[in-house]
């Protein structure tokens, strides 16, 4: 089973936000967003999220990040970049509210494919 994903405006700030867009020279990218407080990885220093990074990389990290502080990626930026096999991406306003402020779902995130 796929996982779902909801699409935001903007980043969600006690969230891990993954902000697609296409850069000046025409590559998709993505930045992940989340608090400073999080725990990005053990022992190693957090990495620089204003660096924009290949869509699978960005994803990968994403999805690290969320697993390690518990809580739910959302997506913002332009959603035509959103790759099918990542799983189904929801807008907010079709989903529970609880699942945009910060509460647990139940969804249990995993990397690779099914």
């Amino acid at each position: 089973m796929k996982s779902s994903f909801t699409y935001v405006d903007e980043a969600v700030d006690h969230l891990v936000t993954l902000c697609l867009f296409v850069d000046p020279a025409g590559e998709a990218r993505a930045k992940v967003i989340g608090p400073s407080n999080f725990v990005w990885s053990h022992g190693e220093a957090s990495p620089n999220t204003a660096t924009p990074l290949p869509l699978s990389k960005a994803f990968a990290l994403a999805i690290r990040i969320a697993n390690r502080n518990d809580v739910e990626i959302v997506v913002s930026g332009d959603s035509s970049l959103w790759q099918a096999d990542w799983g189904e991406l929801i807008q907010a306003n079709a989903r529970l509210p609880q699942a945009v402020n910060g509460q647990r779902t139940g969804q249990i995130l995993a990397m690779g494919r099914n």
